[in-house]
């Protein structure tokens, strides 16, 4: 993995490079205790991330005093990555009406360094490059396995924040305008399935 040539590139662009340790704080999910419909705490879930990002609506909830869990509740922009599982997932969190914590498969990334948007973040490790490096520290071959220890000394890009800002506001925009398109293909999809069931008999 070394001498994979994108890897090579990377190192050798004269883009400014920082540890993740350096400007982020890591840390795990949390066990949770068997879910509750009517919890007042949610649980972000690997199942809940998606390409378009978390899906807030089908979060499970538990019942939990809100400070024994207050280490692990997650704030507006912290990334989450996958630590555990069959593939690598990230996502960025927004904050929700009820306190979210994520679940132990999952590691939380918190930028702590202004110079660095969480956004960016995100895309770079679902990056090619940036999925190399994350399976340069993989333990084991066939199921996902991250430490935590190592996660912290991958090196991330931090360019100028305007670059950063106008490659995270090109990717909202983008994400939005997938969304309509996807939300109207989907409305088209069950109008055309209900109005082909009416014509059945």
């Amino acid at each position: 993995d070394e001498d994979d040539d994108d890897i090579v590139a990377y190192r050798e662009s004269t883009v400014k490079k920082r540890h993740l340790s350096s400007v982020s704080t890591i840390f795990r999910g949390r066990s949770t205790p068997r879910k509750a419909k009517t919890g007042n705490i949610s649980v972000v879930n690997i199942s809940d991330i998606t390409e378009l990002g978390i899906n807030y609506e089908i979060l499970d909830t538990i019942k939990e005093e809100e400070r024994k869990v207050s280490r692990y509740l997650l704030k507006d922009g912290d990334v989450l990555i996958t630590t555990r599982g069959t593939n690598v997932k990230v996502a960025v969190f927004e904050n929700q009406y009820k306190p979210c914590i994520p679940s132990s498969n999952m590691s939380v990334i918190r930028v702590t360094d202004k110079n660095l948007n969480s956004t960016y973040l995100k895309l770079f490790l679902e990056s090619e490059v940036g999925l190399k490096l994350l399976k340069q520290i993989q333990r084991g071959t066939s199921v996902l396995n991250i430490n935590h220890a190592d996660l912290q000394m991958i090196e991330v890009p931090i360019p100028p924040l305007d670059d950063q800002e106008k490659l995270v506001q090109r990717y909202t925009e983008g994400l939005s305008t997938y969304k309509e398109i996807v939300d109207a293909a989907n409305d088209a999809w069950e109008k055309l399935q209900k109005n082909i069931e009416e014509g059945l008999y």
